[in-house]
């Protein structure tokens, strides 16, 4: 499961792209060579943390949910699931955990 970094003031968006190697990625693609993400695909987070709002990118490959909100030193968990053109089904979960800061190498 991925886990990604966000703080409380932070609005961030966090992708599933289930065609990374063809958007450019290292991971192998989930979805077939022509098949993309229905429109009905939902979203859903826990508690204290906000959907902004959501969409498809790469020409439905990949689903974007913008995020607010959230504790410090909590986590919670996002999820995405749907079905696809081919009537497959997916349901993919990610790790958001809230910092209290984010730091920069400055060199």
């Amino acid at each position: 499961m991925a886990i990604k970094d966000k703080t409380v003031l932070e609005i961030l968006d966090f992708v599933f792209d289930l065609k990374q190697t063809t958007n450019g990625g290292n991971v192998p693609d989930w979805l077939y060579a022509s098949e993309v993400i229905s429109s009905g695909y939902s979203v859903s987070v826990d508690s204290d943390i906000t959907v902004v709002s959501t969409g498809l990118l790469n020409s439905s490959t990949t689903v974007r949910v913008r995020i607010s909100g959230g504790v410090a030193g909590k986590s919670y968990y996002l999820n995405v699931s749907g079905s696809t053109n081919q009537f497959r089904t997916f349901d993919f979960t990610m790790m958001i955990k809230i910092v209290d800061k984010r730091f920069i190498n400055a060199n």
